[in-house]
Parts: structure tokens; sequence; C-alpha cells
């Protein structure tokens, strides 16, 4: 006759449920943990080609670059600063696209888009989620002048200031003087040509020549050949680095000394072509020095505060922000020398 098992004992009960609860409580202690030693995500919005390329490569890397070194310094109160880049693919689309991944990624702060579509594409997506958000090189005033939300904020100026402030700056200097106005076509550089070409007309310019060209060419003898035709006293180059580079180049080369003044893109990055009589050391960097002492101004404002308004605050105030969330931007060169719009130093 089989015997009965015997019942387990009212102590070995409570053991085994005192395991389990005590097998729960470590497991969650572990995933608590896990929650909030978790990497503070930081997001760089760029595009992998077309004309801002260059700057959206220099971004990447100066952002990298700060995260390395604040990390190496013991991160964000003690957590790791993570990297995550995204291609916006300098379109409105894969800047929306782009700004929902990142938000779906868990993102603390995005820097980038610098194309003005994509930024202002992204800025309403980032807006809707009071992500801190610094378009870094998207000039379009609207970006600022209608902004989608405090947390956005703008490094690298503005077309329509660029445009106020070189002609201010070179008015007196340029009057009675030649000029050619050399433009590659793009919106950004006829929006710039058009308007500084008004302006040093009405500010007593002799004689202003616009000359279009198309970016993109390996050598430009056919404009070279109009420059020297209109025997210019100043050229003002709206366009971007590679471009600048060839044309400056010949130019020296074949004589012509005219005074080159160039719009902010030849001061926004380190040279990516090799030439030292476009954007000299002094100016080159200044976009990147900027953008680090921004990654600064967040850090300084994350230790400082608690929840995105009161570090959006501290933030604004740190990075020398306007009251429109412009940060400190360059508006044009001077034979490689960064001229600002407007320098309202950071805080740190």
């Amino acid at each position: 006759m089989p015997t009965a098992k015997s019942p387990t004992s009212n102590s070995e009960q409570h053991l085994k449920r005192f395991a389990r609860f005590t097998a729960t409580a470590a497991l969650a202690a572990v995933a608590f943990s896990c929650a909030v030693r978790a990497d503070i995500v930081i997001g760089v919005a760029v595009p992998s080609s077309g004309p801002k390329v260059d700057l959206g490569r220099a971004i990447a890397e100066t952002v990298a670059a700060e995260i390395a070194r604040i990390n190496a310094a013991g991160g964000l109160n003690g957590e790791t600063l993570t990297l995550i880049t995204a291609d916006d693919d300098c379109s409105s689309q894969g800047g929306a696209q782009v700004a929902a991944d990142l938000i779906a990624r868990k993102v603390a702060f995005v820097l980038g888009h610098p194309c003005s579509n994509a930024a202002m594409a992204a800025a309403q997506v980032y807006a809707r989620h009071d992500i801190l958000f610094v378009a870094v090189g998207a000039r379009h005033p609207d970006l600022t002048a209608k902004r989608a939300g405090p947390t956005i904020f703008r490094l690298g100026g503005r077309d329509d200031r660029q445009v106020a402030d070189t002609v201010a700056a070179l008015a007196a200097r340029l009057k009675g003087k030649r000029v050619a106005i050399v433009q590659d076509r793009t919106a950004y550089a006829r929006g710039l040509a058009t308007g500084i070409a008004a302006g040093l007309r009405n500010a007593g310019a002799a004689n202003v020549v616009e000359l279009p060209f198309v970016a993109g060419e390996r050598q430009y003898a056919a404009l070279i050949s109009q420059i020297k035709t209109a025997t210019t006293d100043a050229i003002y180059f709206a366009g971007f680095p590679a471009e600048a580079e060839i044309i400056l180049t010949t130019l020296r080369a074949t004589g012509v000394d005219a005074l080159f003044i160039g719009c902010d893109a030849l001061a926004e990055i380190p040279n990516p072509v090799g030439t030292a009589t476009v954007r000299p050391a002094p100016a080159q960097p200044d976009l990147m020095r900027r953008l680090s002492i921004t990654l600064q101004a967040w850090l300084s404002a994350s230790r400082q505060a608690e929840g995105a308004t009161p570090i959006t605050r501290a933030f604004a105030a740190l990075a020398g922000s306007n009251s429109t969330g412009d940060l400190p931007g360059l508006s044009f060169t001077i034979e490689g020398r960064a001229v600002r719009e407007h320098d309202n130093p950071p805080k740190l």
C-alpha cells in the first residue's frame, strides 16, 4: 500500500514564498538600477551628401570628440553620454523622420540638421516632445523667426541678418568701388547675392556686377575671365568652400588681387580641401569651437537643473542665446577672417 506524501510544512511554504519574493525584488532592483544608470543619448543629425556634407561631417566629429572628453571626465552626474548619428538627407521629409527616430531612442539633446528645410521640419517634431535642439549652420530666418517652441535654438546665424550685416560693414569701404558678386545659383547663394548687390548699390558702390556659376566644376576659366574683364576692386563670394578654393586660388595665380569677401559658409568648417587662403586658422574653426561650447553649456545646464523647462532656460542663459533662440553666429568673412552677427558671449 503506497504511503501518502506528507504535506509541506508551514515553514517550508514560508521559505519558498520568501525566496520567490526575494528573487522578484532582486530582479526589480537590477532593472531599476539599469534604468537609472542608462546612458544619456545625444543625437546628431547631418546629411551624408550634398553641399552641406563637409559641415555635417565636421559637426559629427566635433560632437563625438566633445562627448569623449565629457565621458573621460566622468560623464554627466556619473552617467555616460552615448552618441547616435543619423542621416537627414538634407530634406524636410528626412528631417522629420530622423527627429521621430531619435525621439523614439530617448535622446536628451539633438544637434545638427545644417540644411534649413530639414532643420525646420525636425524642429516641429522636437518642439512637440520638449526635446532641446540646436540647429547648426541652418540659416533660414523662419527657423527662429517662426520658432516652433522654446526648446529650439540655432547656431550659425540667419541669412537675413547676414545681408544687413555685410552691407553695413562694407558700405563705406566699398563706396565708389567696383564689386563682382559671384554666386553658385543655389537658393542660399541667390538670396545673399541679390540682397547684398542691392545694398551695395544703394550705399554707393560704383558698379556691381552679378556673376553666377555652376557648382561642382573642376575649373572656372570663363568665370575668371569675366571677373578680370570687370576689373573689380572687390569680390563677394556666395557659395561653398570647395568652389571658393578653386576660384580664389586661380584668381591669385593669375594676378587678381581684389579684396575677397565670402559668405559665412567659408568660415563654418575646419578646412576640408587643404587651403589656407580661403579659411586661415583664426577663422575656420570658429563655428566648431562654438559648437563645443554649446555642448558644454548643455552639460552645465543639466547639472544645474532638472526637467525639460528648467534645463532649457539654464541652457539659453549659459549658451548666450538671444530672445529668439539665436546663438552667436557668423555673418561673413573678409579674406578668411570671420565676422559675427552678434556676440552675446556664453556664460560658462
